[in-house]
């Protein structure tokens, strides 16, 4: 009887064990549950396990579904009644939440775990800066973060491709916990491959539990890719906002010569001025889709400019290309839009083009919209008069 005793003790306890190593790890609100709402900048919109890791001064993400009226969408849960959509904004901000799981990942695991993910055509909003209304409707990816208190990112597990679908779609990931991690953090994030920052919008909903899995060579070479692309991304961003700076002493060398940019005042209700203004308000739909050259209406609306301008050598013009497309096609764009004012008589001094992301933050725009942005500057003696003194 002992020997059995000791047996029976042991089936049992060897079940007990292997029983606690296969558990799934759950979230504490998986299908995101909540009362709709738009997102605050106190994030007090979001339930009470799910918590804001934002930018200071940023909205929280919103609980879906709204009233169209709000933002033109009313998108229904994928899971349950409500769902979270986030938005990534051109000002290099971008939204994030996190969740507490039942039990931490373990060091040196492999995990998977499912979501349901879309975005939407139409989701307009207003900046915060500008209070321009503007359409935030570009695919974004989801990153999800390893951490051990809210918002704690120490490590990227899972990135997934651009979010194109309109529709729910269920995306898996499987990926290896470099430490033992009691929280996940989520957030959407800009498609490197674009030219960043920009607006963009992406829904997330029905979280599955989070299931261990035997590690791969597959999954190991993933995170040692997916680590090394995370601090690329970092310094691509560092990058981009020198570059910016850049660009701003460049414009105010005038080409190289000692002359720099001034920052003189003009009377902006001038009727010359009101004029240019109103043909820039008017420039857009200037090329065809996916073509880099100008359709006839873009040469028509180009004209007016170009006219304006040598009516009134006073003024000069910065425009800024705001096309979500592929770099190539932004980049020809450009370079036809230079090439036309050049055969038109304008000089470079007088029309300034260029790609609205590498001056994003830079100038106070005179007019800005979905395609493009514009300033129109003063000239006086041969030298440019720039906007905005930093």
């Amino acid at each position: 009887m002992r020997v059995v005793g000791i047996i029976i003790f042991f089936l049992f306890g060897g079940n007990g064990i292997l029983h606690s190593q296969t558990e799934p790890i759950y979230f504490l609100n998986p299908s995101f549950e909540g009362k709709p709402g738009v997102g605050n900048i106190e994030g007090d919109n979001l339930p009470d396990d799910i918590k804001n890791c934002g930018f200071k001064n940023e909205t929280s993400p919103d609980m879906h579904p709204l009233s169209e009226k709000v933002f033109g969408v009313r998108r229904k849960a994928s899971n349950g009644k409500t769902c979270i959509g986030f938005v990534t904004r051109d000002n290099f901000t971008w939204e994030s939440v996190s969740q507490e799981l039942s039990e931490s990942l373990q060091a040196g695991n492999c995990y998977k775990v499912s979501v349901d993910l879309g975005r939407t055509e139409n989701l307009k909003s207003f900046t915060r800066k500008d209070r321009l209304l503007l359409n935030f409707k570009n695919p974004l990816v989801l990153r999800i973060f390893g951490g051990n208190s809210h918002c704690d990112k120490q490590q990227l597990v899972v990135e997934s491709v651009p979010i194109e679908n309109v529709f729910w779609k269920t995306y898996s990931f499987e990926f290896h916990a470099d430490d033992n991690y009691s929280h996940l953090s989520f957030e959407a994030y800009y498609d490197e491959e674009k030219a960043i920052p920009y607006n963009g919008n992406l829904f997330m909903d029905n979280l599955s539990p989070i299931e261990k899995i035997e590690c791969s060579e597959k999954i190991e070479q993933k995170n040692s890719v997916l680590q090394s692309r995370f601090i690329a991304g970092l310094q691509n961003r560092k990058e981009v906002i020198d570059k910016l700076k850049n660009k701003l002493v460049a414009l105010k060398e005038n080409n190289g010569s000692k002359q720099v940019l001034q920052f003189i005042g003009f009377d902006d209700s001038e009727p010359d001025y009101q004029k240019l203004k109103s043909h820039l308000q008017k420039f857009i739909e200037i090329y065809p889709f996916n073509k880099w050259k100008l359709s006839d209406l873009g040469k028509a609306k180009a004209l007016n400019i170009s006219n304006t301008l040598k009516d009134h050598p006073q003024f000069g013009v910065i425009v800024a290309l705001k096309h979500e497309t592929a770099p190539i096609l932004r980049s020809r764009r450009a370079r036809n839009l230079r090439k036309y004012f050049r055969m038109k008589g304008i000089l470079e001094s007088k029309i300034i083009i260029q790609e609205f992301h590498e001056l994003k933050g830079l100038i106070d725009w005179t007019i800005e919209n979905e395609e493009m942005a514009a300033y129109i500057f003063f000239i006086k003696e041969g030298n440019f008069i720039f906007p905005k003194e930093n």
